[in-house]
């Protein structure tokens, strides 16, 4: 609205000096009338470009708020009460968590034989990401349909269990696995 206004009160300016110039050619206003015309003229373009630049930063703190996923996916449940006192403290607070759906990641855990088994067949962990296809069975017993490629995998075993945490990428178009989903690699 100030922008509108300001733009308004330009072209008033504008045709104020245009009309001090018709007059002034006539000898009706003195130079002084035109000059002073001419000045109220460049104070309304002043107040424009004013009012466009608290636009742009208007739009630029918008910007700055809003945050989109270079995605497609999910949020959780808010993490932080909407119209809250919220306390930065250090300045790490997570309001939310974001995650891809597809594809989708599934962690999964993969025992020491079949670790070593896998190792002795492939031969390096580059031959193993590339030669392995992963699959889903579903919580109700069914193959999931699309499958999965390797992406990276832990580099410890747990000491309790003797198994190792892999990470397998998945395309996921009807989005059927979110997040928490136990499934079986």
């Amino acid at each position: 609205a100030q922008l509108d206004a300001a733009r308004a009160q330009l072209l008033e300016a504008i045709a104020d000096v245009k009309r001090a110039e018709t007059l002034k050619d006539r000898n009706v206003v003195s130079a002084v009338d035109l000059e002073k015309a001419e000045a109220l003229r460049d104070i309304a373009s002043a107040n424009a470009a004013q009012a466009e630049a608290n636009v742009g930063l208007a739009e630029l703190g918008v910007m700055q708020m809003t945050q989109k996923a270079p995605f497609s996916g999910v949020m959780s449940a808010p993490m932080v009460r909407e119209n809250g006192w919220q306390d930065v403290g250090d300045g790490d607070i997570t309001m939310a968590i974001i995650t891809q759906l597809d594809p989708i990641q599934v962690m999964g855990e993969v025992p020491y034989d079949v670790y070593a088994a896998r190792q002795k067949m492939f031969g390096s962990d580059e031959a193993l990401i590339e030669g392995l296809a992963l699959s889903l069975i579903l919580p109700d017993g069914e193959v999931y349909p699309h499958s999965g490629k390797l992406v990276s995998g832990g580099y410890t075993f747990d000491e309790d269990t003797q198994k190792i945490t892999v990470w397998g990428e998945f395309p996921n178009p009807e989005r059927l696995l979110r997040p928490g989903l136990r499934v079986t690699v």
